[in-house]
């Protein structure tokens, strides 16, 4: 499998996650002492000249800027839907991320372009709790756009505010690049004044594809699943201000066509970085926790543990009205509890037992962290232990 880094800084995506921090209060020195790259024994880590510079350059940037501004708040604000670190903005262009346009209003006219096409082909919004949305155009959806995002199991607060945000999608993507480009202009130029800062992350990770597959990351990230309908090809975008994060998008798994896997590494992760599930699962864990406490879904699983089933043949034995059993099934496929096999004129499920046993056994994991460290939540680590 062949691999390409793409040297260019995506200036919409960074000055998106560069005021994401900013309104947030998010500073980098307090993202070294969490990573516990700032300690006598890491003074050397390249990481810190770099996160401490990328400080001085969003202070710079954002230097006259209400981080309580209403509307800054709403695009950039954090929301609680999963993921530890998403904003609205992030999710309105992040989910359609290609890696073929870095100009600014090249990708905002590409995702406008995309969402359209989605729109005209009738994609519907699948079932999934973290930060990017995924489309299908399989028969089975739950029904309107409203009922899509129900079936997401977000909080309803969020849910009205990203409803509204993609019935008036255009509106919102258009808004977010006029706030955001006049930044924009002046970051890439703070950038350009110091092309170190970009060059380091390129060489070092030109270094390590040497000796390793790009996607071989996800393993070390706890994210193997996500190699599932890889294509041959992988392009790989590098972010400073997006610090401990990585963004995938696989070919085969997307509902808008792409030619390669999309791979998206943040400025402070190393090939050595492991995820610290501890803290990002636990607020996975809470969220599926939340979609179990529902006595029809539990119905459900018992039913399919005995034997395999359809949506109608489930909603006639069960009672249970078949649009709520459609986004239960929808909700506990994403989940990964169900099997799914797809037939010539229905789609049957059955319960995966071998799931449902490995969540529980994070469930314990995650128990025993809590009452041995408290709520310390990091994303990635690379302190031993992790």
């Amino acid at each position: 499998m062949s691999y390409r880094i793409v040297e260019q800084v995506f200036m919409l995506q960074e000055t998106i996650s560069m005021l994401y921090k900013y309104v947030n209060g998010i500073t980098f020195p307090e993202l070294l002492q969490q990573w516990k790259l700032a300690t006598e024994e890491n003074k050397d880590d390249p990481r810190i000249h770099r996160l401490n510079r990328l400080q001085q350059i969003m202070d710079q940037v954002c230097a006259g800027l209400d981080p309580r501004d209403p509307e800054l708040r709403h695009f950039f604000g954090h929301v609680e839907c999963g993921c530890e670190e998403v904003c609205l903005a992030q999710i309105l262009t992040d989910s359609f991320c290609t890696l073929e346009n870095p100009g600014f209003w090249a990708q905002v006219e590409e995702i406008l372009s995309i969402w359209k096409s989605l729109q005209a082909r009738g994609c519907w919004i699948q079932p999934n709790s973290m930060a990017n949305l995924n489309f299908s155009d399989d028969p089975g959806s739950p029904g309107d756009l409203g009922e899509q995002l129900s079936a997401m199991n977000y909080s309803p607060k969020f849910r009205k505010t990203l409803k509204s945000a993609l019935e008036h999608f255009e509106e919102n993507l258009y808004r977010i690049a006029e706030l955001t480009e006049p930044l924009s202009r002046r970051l890439e130029e703070a950038y350009r004044n110091e092309p170190q800062l970009f060059a380091g992350l390129v060489h070092f990770w030109q270094e390590r594809f040497r000796q390793s597959d790009p996607l071989d990351l996800l393993t070390a990230l706890g994210t193997e699943e996500e190699k599932r309908g890889a294509g041959e090809e992988t392009w790989v975008s590098l972010s400073l201000m997006n610090t401990n994060a990585v963004i995938v998008h696989m070919t085969g798994t997307s509902a808008f066509p792409l030619t390669h896997n999309c791979m998206t590494i943040g400025s402070a992760i190393t090939s050595t970085s492991r995820a610290k599930k501890r803290g990002t699962d636990l607020d996975s864990v809470y969220t599926i926790l939340k979609c179990l406490c529902d006595r029809n879904r539990l119905e459900i699983l018992h039913r399919l543990s005995h034997d395999r089933s359809y949506c109608r043949a489930l909603a006639d034995t069960t009672g249970i009205d078949p649009g709520n059993l459609s986004r239960s099934l929808s909700m506990l496929y994403s989940y990964g509890f169900l099997r799914q096999e797809r037939g010539t004129w229905r789609t049957y499920y059955e319960t995966d037992r071998a799931a449902i046993h490995e969540f529980l056994m994070r469930v314990e994991e995650e128990r025993l962290y809590v009452n041995s460290w408290g709520r310390d939540k990091l994303t990635i680590s690379d302190s031993p232990g992790g």
